[in-house]
């Protein structure tokens, strides 16, 4: 199977119910010919409070939201939308708005790169964790880390990072 392409396709838009069940609607207009935004196209439709980055896991789509400190989970499987965490009602609320971004994934020289450089231009520290990011070639991989990092980001090692959020977990949980 071929990678899908985002002109192909429908765009679709959740409506989540009282049981949190997420149910999908067509939107009528995803061009956005007319006068009402694709946001608005869809009576019922949830919207998210200041939507942030996203995951992808196991049938799993995970999102947060900023304007109110929340993780979410969207089981792709049964359709079933939960809150993993929520800044209101946590025991130790860690979590609070965003101002850094750890970046892992593929290729350096590509997604890696791009999300690296709109983290950075968006006002947020970026920080690369090396051992969890590669390239089609070593070459590629081993240049584009030396530029972000002269640029863009800190790149550490793994042990570094999880280190450092060892260290800034024990010291708000004081």
């Amino acid at each position: 199977m071929g990678r899908g392409h985002r002109a192909r396709g429908t765009l679709e838009i959740a409506r989540v119910d009282g049981s949190s069940l997420v149910t999908w609607h067509p939107v009528p207009d995803p061009r956005w010919t007319g006068a009402t935004p694709t946001r608005n196209q869809v009576p019922g439709s949830t919207a998210f409070n200041g939507g942030e980055g996203v995951a992808y896991f196991d049938r799993v789509v995970y999102f947060s939201t900023k304007g109110d400190d929340r993780v979410w989970a969207y089981d792709t499987d049964t359709g079933a939308l939960g809150i993993l965490y929520d800044r209101a009602t946590a025991a130790n609320p860690i979590l609070s708005g965003v101002d850094s971004v750890i970046v892992c994934g593929e290729t350096t020289s590509g997604c890696v790169r791009a999300s690296v450089v709109d983290a950075y231009s968006n006002g947020f520290h970026a920080v690369v964790a090396e051992e969890c990011v590669f390239d089609r070639s070593l070459i590629s991989h081993k240049v584009n880390l030396f530029d972000l990092h002269h640029k863009y980001a800190d790149v550490m090692h793994l042990d570094e990072v999880k280190g450092h959020l060892q260290r800034e977990g024990m010291r708000r949980a004081v």
